[in-house]
């Protein structure tokens, strides 16, 4: 198998404090992948996967190797309007599946603080929301994936099968191989609108109090500490506590379209 390897260019974290200037090479399909795997392994090339790049540290930069973008892998496979299940390949973004989903009456269980990382991506991480105190990263709302090892192998995977490479894929921050497809729980919303309150913590402890009174009636509690402050206002900052709005609690509701 022969890749033509394009020019090596810039290729940035997210938190902008690191690069590398490596190759970059965007799959489409699944074929793509195992020769990119078959190729490697032939010259001897060291891989990184990267999604939407929102890693803050080195994680999607690659100084001596390739750089594999799975970005333009993304399309929406399978959809269960019924129970909210979807099925999509790894390179659909956060801001994919809420769009797909909020005119159905659904929403991605754990959100991350930007829309733009890959399913693959953050699964690859296992990265949590403003709502990880009650639901977890978003791993636990993982049905079943497919994953391919580099050996070009492909594998289905769940908690009933291949269980031991289910677990490890999550949070193996691409070490293992790649996602392929991935089919995932959505939850039930019934607007598009949150009702939030904002509110002031004067310290880090006042911070920490609100939090332990909130979490059980809240869907997202997120807090922004105030570095500089120092004395009795260490760790001073502002809160935002969330929650869905209900059914019987709104009266704009989302037209459903099945």
């Amino acid at each position: 198998i022969e890749i033509q390897l394009p020019e090596p260019t810039k290729v940035e974290a997210w938190g902008m404090n690191h690069h590398s200037i490596s190759p970059v090479l965007f799959p489409e399909k699944e074929e793509d992948f195992k020769n990119i795997f078959s190729y490697a392994d032939q010259k001897g090339l060291k891989l990184t996967f990267r999604g939407g790049g929102c890693s803050y540290g080195d994680a999607a930069t690659n100084t001596k190797g390739t750089v594999i973008d799975i970005s333009k892998y993304n399309r929406i496979l399978e959809f269960d309007s019924k129970n909210g299940i979807i099925k999509a390949e790894s390179g659909v973004t956060i801001k994919q599946l809420w769009e797909f989903g909020i005119e159905k009456g659904y929403w991605p269980p754990v959100v991350s603080g930007t829309m733009f990382p890959t399913l693959g991506g953050a699964l690859s991480m296992n990265i949590h929301g403003k709502n990880n105190f009650a639901v977890g990263p978003i791993g636990d709302h993982v049905l079943e994936f497919t994953f391919m090892t580099p050996d070009g192998k492909v594998h289905i995977c769940s908690r009933k099968k291949n269980q031991e490479l289910f677990f490890a894929a999550i949070s193996s921050f691409g070490m293992l191989g790649v996602f392929l497809t991935v089919t995932i729980q959505l939850k039930r919303i019934y607007a598009g609108k949150m009702k939030v309150w904002p509110v002031v913590s004067t310290n880090l402890q006042d911070m920490f109090d609100y939090f332990e009174r909130e979490y059980k009636n809240s869907d997202y509690l997120v807090g922004w500490v105030d570095a500089f402050a120092s004395g009795n206002s260490l760790g001073r900052g502002l809160v935002h506590k969330a929650i869905h709005l209900k059914k019987e609690k709104t009266q704009t509701f989302l037209k459903i379209v099945n």
